[in-house]
């Protein structure tokens, strides 16, 4: 996706400055999602031709991205932590659930 003159880039992501390009992207991921999945011989493809992001065109990743992106769209957000501490608390106790299992 080609950056726009009022968007900011951070490293993978672009934000969008306006409501309007909130909008486009909104469109665009849901154009992405309608569209059937890439095949594993596309996917290839990328990965030659972006190595340095060939870990993003992997099957694992593309369906992991697809379904975080239908849940956002479906009003499901996760959770929101108001502090570093919370959030770490949260996560020691899903690693602790996790050595249990």
């Amino acid at each position: 996706m080609a950056m726009q003159r009022d968007q900011i880039e951070t490293d993978a992501t672009v934000i969008p400055s306006s409501t309007a390009d909130l909008r486009r992207l909104q469109e665009e991921q849901r154009a992405w999602l309608a569209s059937p999945p890439l095949s594993d011989d596309e996917l290839a493809v990328l990965r030659r031709q972006y190595p340095e992001q060939a870990w993003a065109y992997t099957r694992d990743i593309q369906d992991g991205l697809r379904k975080a992106l239908r849940e956002r769209a479906e009003g499901h957000h996760g959770q929101i932590y108001l502090s570093p501490e919370e959030f770490l608390s949260a996560l020691n106790a899903g690693l602790s659930d996790d050595a249990n299992v």
